[in-house]
């Protein structure tokens, strides 16, 4: 009978330790003591801490992701493509399809060696200036662009 009692004792002590901590679910792995990790359905991978606070949980950036995720990151670089888009083309927004940056028309005024440039936002007019010497690559491209242009105009 001791023998009986001393085997319940100890399978039930493995069976305590076995077990994940109040807070984890019980499909996590012990990954380092007194850390677990899961996958869930969506291919996330979150990591279960425990703290003198309570059980944390994140989600491990660093984990291999889901085609799930990889398609909402090839989504997000779609979006950054098309803010740098060629001009008279549009962009999704959560509002819908918007012109792209490029797309709406910068004017340029000339004042020494500064440039003053303007463009039509849903806020109003933006406006800046810049001096030639500091001039950013694609405001130096609107500059080359609008002076091709205007000397184009001019010989017809």
């Amino acid at each position: 009978m001791m023998k009986q009692i001393a085997a319940v004792a100890f399978l039930s002590v493995g069976i305590l330790f076995a077990a994940n901590p109040p807070g984890v679910p019980k499909d996590a792995k012990e990954t380092a003591p007194g850390q677990y990790t899961l996958t869930d359905r969506d291919g996330k991978t979150w990591v279960y801490r425990k703290t003198p606070f309570g059980i944390q949980k994140f989600e491990d950036k660093a984990a291999p992701q889901s085609p799930a995720a990889e398609a909402a990151s090839k989504a997000a670089e779609a979006h950054e493509a098309a803010a740098t888009a060629t001009p008279g083309t549009t962009m999704p927004t959560p509002f819908g399809e918007t012109k792209s940056r490029a797309a709406v028309p910068v004017k340029i005024t000339e004042e020494g060696d500064t440039l003053k440039f303007e463009r039509q936002t849903p806020f109003g007019l933006q406006r800046w200036s810049r001096k030639k010497t500091e001039l950013t690559d694609a405001e130096a491209a609107m500059w080359q662009a609008q002076r091709s242009n205007n000397s184009s105009a001019n010989t017809k």
